[in-house]
Formats: C-alpha cells, sequence, structure tokens
C-alpha cells in the first residue's frame, strides 16, 4: 500500500514525493534525492551538509488524494530517483 508524502526542503522549497513507512523515513528518502539537486547555501552562505541532515531542515505532509491530483498536475517536474520524484519551480 502506497504511504505518500510530500517533504519540502526549507533552504530552496525544492519538494520530494516519496513513499514511506514513517515521516522520518520520507525525510532521509528526500535527502537522498536532495544530494542529487547540489549544493545549497543558507542566507549565511554556509552551505547546508546533507550528509548530516536536520529534520528541521524539511516539512512533512501526507499527501491524501486531492494534493497528490494537485501534484501529478504540476509542471515544475525535475527528476526522479529510486526514491522520490523531486519538483523544484
Amino acid at each position: 500500500m502506497l504511504n505518500l508524502y510530500l517533504v519540502t526542503f526549507e533552504g530552496d522549497n525544492t519538494q520530494f514525493l516519496v513513499n514511506a513507512e514513517t515521516e522520518e523515513q520520507a525525510i532521509v528518502y528526500a535527502n537522498e534525492a536532495n544530494i542529487h539537486c547540489g549544493v545549497i547555501d543558507d542566507e549565511d552562505g554556509c552551505p547546508y551538509d546533507l550528509n548530516n541532515p536536520k529534520p528541521e531542515w524539511y516539512t512533512v505532509e501526507h499527501v491524501d488524494w486531492n494534493l497528490l491530483q494537485e501534484i501529478l498536475e504540476r509542471d515544475d517536474y525535475g527528476f526522479t530517483t529510486g526514491r522520490a520524484v523531486v519538483y523544484n519551480d
């Protein structure tokens, strides 16, 4: 059964659609995909160390049918990894 989450990286608002058992696992999958997006700097100019992610860098939202429909209609698809679909507008 699918258990979809939309995970938002607060560093640049990149979003990741993932199928995970828990919110914590969703963050792990999103972070794995986020590494493929490249280095992001915070407002102080210090890069986020995605090899040592912090949960507070991510917001997690459970995806229901209505949200899934909205996601599927988006036009800012970036790429897909083995565990995430990446959106970045």
